[in-house]
């Protein structure tokens, strides 16, 4: 029983670590599905952020551009209403010109060194505003250097974020490798899980650092940049400075200008202020033009930046495409894993049908089983198909999960595709409408350059007409200063010839000369104002100087601006990407645990109805053991009592003999042979010794012994000792009663060897029922509830540990009589043999009874133990709750403990 129960036991762990070998296989599948789910989902909220961050990003420059070429479009206009109005100030200059010299004409006087004064002052005035005018310019390169350099830093800034976005990508593509190769080693799932955290961990630290890194340098910037605010400020107060200093130069040249005027009063004409004047004004128009062209030239760096833009701009539309080329690589990765997610599928769905197959053994199993139980086929097909249904209603309900699982793969495959395909239209839509806004941009470029084209040649035009009409005036103005040198020169000589011949009236030359401080005072008024004008002309340059250094300076500060606040985006995103996948990891780890839950409580609750089904089978087949032990002790009661009844009248025959013959055997007993005493021994000594077929005692015969007496019955002996003949009386007279017991005996010895081995059955089929697991700990309290049987008590060192066995078994356990063991017997009286023969026959009867009752007795044990180990289950089972493998006590040790007055060995 013990090696069956350890084969039993062997068998059943052996099934359950097959069967949860693949609960274990079908878990990691699934996990493993749910992982690659979230890898997808992870792979395209990846995407669909950096869809939604280069969208931006294009949309920003789009924007920009717009803001640019709005800028252009606003410069073209005021540069070319500024060109109207100052092609209209030439032309009053022009005609104030004509004016001037039709007066100077009238005039006629002659000032040549107050000219020749005036055009120094004018050419040192002149060389003042170049200077002016090249720091000017200066300044406003230094300015576009500094814009440039600001522009290039963004563009080394927005490099850097790309890298970073790669790096992030390559990054974001390796995590995919090493889960990948999680896959494939499953056993070491967790610590490579930890590693890419780790290294998680660490990237968010080193994009944490990029970013402070990229603030600092924002910092770094800021603080350049109002370095050199400070410095253009110190510039425009040395500039301020210069202005002053070229005032009191100026303020110094009117005053000298005063003292000349007041040396050569008599040599003052108004022809040589209105040269100059003329002179001035060609050379303010010059310095318009000059203006002019600068503007155009800024125009033409402004339209070369917006190529630049327009340049970037394709190269943003061709990262657009490389973005969508990697996207569609992305596509086919992820239709990729999802054949890798059916391959998987497959292997799990090839796992269920292994699983399905071992089922199919068990049930098979279960089929032999119930072929060997002959008696329970029908109640044991019964359970068999509830225990069927049982398994196919898991099957459907693993098939249905299966199912559910694929569909919301599938699903969510749609819903990727269907993104997919949403962002495709989203990226050709804004490729439709980047393309028109470049065709505009194009067209717009276009008409810019045909504009500046005209432009050009107008200006060219003007420039040569005004050169022209410059010269004209210039060469018509030192006509005119010769013939009024001439005349001037005519004039003196025929004055002087007139004064010498006449003496020159006062009169006349008073008139003369207050005429000519008329003019004087004319002409200085003239020269004033041609120094308010250039005065107020000079003041405009330096405000619009100053106007574009603050325009500069806001256009500086809003880029600073608008960097830092795209800093601050960007790493607000980072944060809330970085959040949202904390919440998604503790969202996805809540749904393992509650998904192992739940596969933990429906395993739980399979195995607990399986269970239940195998207790009520253990219930019914105790049930039945009870009753063939039950129906088997009472067949043999009625075959001891019919066996004791022919023993008392067999017994009561010999002893009639054994009176009657008394005389006769008296000389023999006086002699010592004990033959008297084998006579009525000779009818029962079938039962407890082995003869041969002639009837002679067979050498070394043993005897039974009484292996169901007690303690005092050992001394009764249920044979005799017999001489070495084998001969002795009374052999004839019992030769009939052998001839008729010995069927009887053997058909008790079949019936004995039949309920051993139905007992043996039924236990064997007890066991085999107990299908449940075995963990290691329920085999410790196992071995610890069933001893070895040498551990046992004194008692079960006995024979009667054996109650069915046959007496030809229990007689090969028996000593063997020696000739020491019949001297007494040979050398006794008649009296004493004949009172030992009654004593040997009653000892006989008594053991018989004795076995008898005890056989009875271990029947009722038995079945009280089978009615307490039900009881124990259904209390075991009532008590155990949530427990997964119930523990269940032999009724062996049952009967042990109950024989012993203990308590049964339960575990948990």
């Amino acid at each position: 029983l013990q090696e069956e129960l350890d084969s039993v036991r062997t068998q059943d762990n052996a099934d359950f670590e097959k069967h949860q070998k693949a609960f274990e296989e079908s878990t990691s599948t699934i996990q493993s599905l749910r992982d690659e789910m979230q890898k997808l989902r992870d792979n395209h909220a990846e995407s669909l952020g950096n869809a939604q961050e280069q969208a931006q990003q294009s949309e920003t420059v789009t924007n920009e551009l717009r803001a640019q070429l709005e800028q252009a479009k606003d410069l073209y206009t005021n540069e070319k209403s500024n060109a109207a109005k100052e092609l209209e100030a030439i032309q009053n200059t022009a005609n104030e010109l004509r004016q001037q010299l039709e007066q100077v004409r009238d005039e006629g006087k002659n000032g040549s060194e107050v000219v020749q004064e005036l055009q120094n002052q004018l050419k040192e005035f002149q060389q003042v505003k170049v200077d002016l005018e090249d720091k000017h310019r200066a300044e406003l390169s230094e300015l576009q250097s500094v814009v440039e350099s600001l522009q290039t830093e963004s563009g080394k800034m927005q490099q850097t974020h790309a890298d970073a976005l790669g790096s992030k990508d390559e990054e974001a593509k390796a995590l995919n490798a090493t889960i990948e190769e999680l896959q494939s080693n499953s056993s070491i799932l967790q610590q490579k899980l930890e590693d890419v955290a780790r290294s998680k961990n660490e990237q968010e630290k080193q994009l944490q650092e990029t970013i402070e890194s990229l603030r600092q340098e924002a910092s770094a910037l800021q603080e350049r940049a109002e370095e050199q605010a400070a410095a253009k400020e110190k510039e425009s107060a040395d500039l301020t400075k210069v202005v002053e200093e070229l005032q009191a130069k100026v303020h110094e040249h009117q005053q000298v200008a005063e003292e000349a005027k007041r040396k050569a009063d008599e040599a003052v004409s108004g022809n040589t202020t209105v040269i100059e004047a003329l002179q001035n004004q060609v050379q303010a128009a010059q310095q318009q033009v000059h203006d002019v062209q600068s503007a155009r030239e800024e125009a033409e760096s402004k339209l070369q930046s917006v190529n630049e833009a327009h340049e970037k701009l394709l190269g943003q539309i061709e990262d657009l495409r490389l973005a969508r080329e990697e996207s569609s690589k992305e596509s086919q990765q992820k239709q990729a894993e999802v054949a890798e997610m059916r391959e998987a599928l497959d292997e799990a769905e090839a796992a269920k049908r292994s699983a399905e197959s071992a089922l199919q053994g068990v049930k098979e199993e279960l089929g032999g089983l119930q072929k060997v139980l002959g008696t329970f086929e029908q109640d044991g097909q019964e359970k068999a198909d509830a225990h069927a249904k049982a398994l196919e209603k898991q099957r459907a309900e693993l098939a249905e999960k299966h199912a559910f699982e694929l569909g919301k793969v599938r699903d969510e495959y749609q819903d990727l595709e269907r993104q997919k395909a949403e962002l495709e239209d989203g990226q050709r839509r804004e490729m439709e409408s980047l393309r028109k806004e470049r065709d505009v941009l194009d067209a717009q470029r276009l008409a810019l350059e045909d504009a500046q084209k005209e432009e050009r040649e107008q200006l060219k035009n003007v420039q040569d007409s005004t050169e022209g009409r410059i010269r004209q005036l210039e060469d018509r103005h030192k006509a005119e200063l010769n013939q009024m040198r001439d005349d001037h020169g005519r004039e003196l000589e025929s004055l002087q010839q007139a004064s010498a011949d006449k003496g020159n009236p006062s009169a006349e030359l008073e008139s003369k000369y207050a005429d000519l401080l008329q003019e004087k005072r004319a002409l200085e008024r003239i020269l004033e104002d041609i120094e308010m004008q250039n005065d107020r002309k000079l003041r405009d340059r330096v405000r619009r100087a100053d106007e574009a250094y603050c325009e500069l300076k806001e256009q500086l500060d809003q880029t600073k601006e608008e960097r830092t606040k795209q800093l601050d985006d960007q790493s607000r995103k980072h944060e809330e990407a970085v959040r949202e996948l904390h919440d998604l990891i503790a969202k996805l780890r809540e749904e393992h645990t509650k998904a192992i839950e739940e596969m933990a409580s429906g395993h739980e609750r399979d195995v607990r109805a399986v269970m239940d089904q195998h207790a009520q089978q253990i219930g019914g087949i105790e049930e039945e053991a009870t009753r063939r032990a039950e129906a088997a002790g009472r067949e043999r009661d009625s075959i001891h009592e019919s066996r004791l009844a022919n023993l008392e009248a067999e017994h009561a025959e010999a002893l009639q003999k054994a009176t009657a013959s008394s005389p006769q055997r008296a000389p023999s007993l006086e002699v010592g042979t004990p033959i008297a005493a084998e006579a009525p021994s000779g009818g029962l000594s079938h039962i407890f010794v082995n003869r041969e077929a002639d009837g002679d005692e067979t050498p070394g015969m043993i005897e039974t012994p009484l292996a169901y007496a007690s303690e005092d019955e050992h001394g009764y002996s249920p044979t005799p000792a017999y001489p070495k003949d084998g001969r002795r009386a009374g052999a004839a007279a019992s030769l009939t009663t052998e001839a008729v017991q010995s069927p009887r005996v053997k058909e008790l010895e079949s019936q004995n060897k039949d309920l051993f081995s139905a007992l043996q059955a039924a236990q064997r089929e007890v066991a085999e029922m107990k299908s449940s697991p075995f963990s290691s700990h329920r085999r410790e309290n196992l071995r610890k509830a069933f001893p070895h049987p040498e551990d046992e008590d004194d008692y079960d060192e006995e024979p009667a540990g054996d109650p069915f066995a046959s007496p030809s078994i229990r007689a090969n356990r028996s000593p063997i009589p020696t000739a020491g063991t019949a001297a007494p017997a040979a050398h006794s009286a008649s009296i004493s043999n004949d009172h030992d023969n009654g004593l040997s026959l009653e000892g006989t009867l008594e053991s018989i009874r004795v076995q008898t009752e005890q056989l009875l007795e271990i029947n009722d044990d038995f079945a009280a133990e089978q009615r307490r180990w039900s009881q124990r289950l259904s209390l075991s089972r009532s008590q155990r709750g949530g427990s997964m493998t119930p523990f269940r006590s032999s009724p062996l040790r049952g009967a042990e403990e109950g024989r012993r007055g203990g308590s049964p060995v339960t575990a948990s």
